[in-house]
């Protein structure tokens, strides 16, 4: 940590020291559950960990510069990665449910009439609290710039911004 030379090597260093960072190299790859990573996914992950050089320096979509290490597609607005992660993600959630014979649908309508937010996922049938289980999926890119400043200091910084954010919306 004390030879890192940016902002962004201090918060992949911080990231990476967590315990649970690395849980995902423990998770079976089901081809039900369409959980295996093909090649390119995994060169990119463990690069990422490991803050190798991923590609050729180019300019985004967005028109930012990309330096080696690409971070910044991964929290690019212009980004259609992020959008298709967010989905897969959600249908993983969605069919681990329907395999504990829990019958869910995505974005469900008519939740919260009041204020026409929508949750990802909701369960058709009450869990035994008489409520339905509900999700909202959101995993906060560690590496964005508008997380560095806190999570260069503070291991986990973005997920908790994010939960508050969440909270508030809920």
């Amino acid at each position: 940590m004390q030879r890192a030379t940016s902002s962004t090597e201090k918060d992949r260093l911080n990231a990476v020291s967590v315990k649970e960072s690395g849980a995902w190299l423990n998770a079976l790859p089901v081809a039900a559950l369409r959980t295996p990573l093909d090649d390119d996914s995994f060169r990119v992950a463990i690069g990422l960990r490991l803050g190798l050089d991923i590609c050729t320096p180019h300019e985004y979509i967005c028109g930012s510069g990309v330096d080696e290490k690409e971070t910044h597609g991964l929290s690019c607005r212009k980004s259609s990665g992020r959008h298709s992660r967010h989905h897969q993600v959600n249908d993983i959630i969605k069919r681990a449910l329907i395999s504990a014979d829990v019958s869910a649908i995505l974005e469900p309508l008519g939740t919260s009439p009041d204020d026409e937010k929508r949750p990802d996922g909701m369960s058709l049938i009450p869990s035994s609290c008489g409520k339905a289980i509900v999700w909202d999926f959101t995993c906060a890119d560690t590496l964005a710039a508008s997380h560095l400043a806190a999570t260069s200091q503070s291991p986990g910084a973005a997920a908790i911004k994010s939960e508050k954010l969440k909270r508030l919306k809920y």
